[in-house]
């Protein structure tokens, strides 16, 4: 299988990532952090389309685990209309537009405004006119916001994760969010995760990326991201959905990706694609 188109599109990008999270560690959270618990705000909805709603679902699956007082859910931002009933004076609406113009999330922010007041928007770029909003967490990477949006996608998201470490424990989290520029530039140095890889899946035809939590977010953006360059065919799967049904759908050829930790599958899997002539591999960073 040959990736050298992927890897000419994304790879500028994803080597970007170290400096760009380096340099949103100095980014002052305090005056949001302050404006929720001001504003007694109980839940959170994030919302995006595209990967800005990966980022949105990335976000809602760390309230739980860095901020559990609060309640969060993640939409696509088209689906708005659903969700204007469950919004009210205490929700706090993040809109999430890497270019800050995106179509469907003004859409859904100004519908939300008849609700709450309590607006914010995770973007980019500075916006010429922001009153609309109470307050805007920018990322600063300069784009591109099309494809391959490596940087702006990683960026938004370990902003947020920051937010609501901070939202739930002060600094006390800190420490370890400085050590996660200098993780990922090790990542990207090491070329033993891309060879293992590469030997595991080079004959395969189709992939099933598998992930629960979050880290079902980092399997959805790679079955998205694989397809859309046209690399190959892949599709995303709950592991456990995968486990009850997808797995009855697995042909010769196909590979299976497991992200993040799997528990007993770890065990079960491999010896269940080895029956078809399928290939496995686990990508577990923890």
């Amino acid at each position: 299988m040959e990736l050298s188109t992927f890897l000419k599109n994304t790879w500028h990008a994803i080597l970007s990532q170290p400096a760009i999270l380096d340099s949103l560690l100095t980014v002052d959270l305090q005056p949001y952090v302050e404006y929720i618990q001001e504003a007694k705000i109980r839940q959170i909805l994030l919302l995006g389309c595209g990967d800005s709603f990966f980022v949105a679902q990335a976000g809602a699956y760390a309230v739980p685990q860095l901020c559990p007082h609060y309640w969060a859910f993640a939409i696509e931002a088209a689906d708005y209309p659903l969700y204007v009933p469950q919004v009210d004076a205490q929700t706090l609406v993040i809109g999430i537009s890497a270019s800050g113009r995106t179509v469907a999330v003004q859409n859904a922010m100004k519908a939300f405004r008849a609700r709450t007041s309590h607006l914010a928007l995770l973007t980019d770029v500075e916006l010429s006119s922001s009153s609309f909003y109470r307050w805007l967490l920018l990322t600063h990477t300069q784009g591109p916001y099309n494809l391959p949006p490596t940087k702006t996608t990683t960026a938004a998201m370990f902003l947020l994760w920051r937010l609501f470490s901070q939202l739930g424990s002060g600094s006390a989290l800190q420490p370890q969010f400085r050590l996660i520029p200098s993780y990922v530039e090790q990542l990207l140095q090491s070329r033993k995760l891309d060879e293992a890889f590469l030997e595991a899946v080079q004959d395969a035809t189709f992939f099933w990326f598998l992930g629960q939590e979050h880290a079902a977010v980092a399997a959805l953006i790679g079955a998205t991201k694989l397809h859309e360059v046209g690399v190959a065919r892949s599709t995303f799967c709950h592991l456990e959905e995968f486990a009850h049904h997808g797995i009855l759908g697995v042909a010769p050829q196909d590979a299976v990706i497991l992200v993040g930790p799997g528990g007993r599958y770890h065990a079960i899997f491999p010896k269940a694609m080895q029956t078809i002539n399928a290939a496995f591999f686990s990508l577990n960073l923890h």
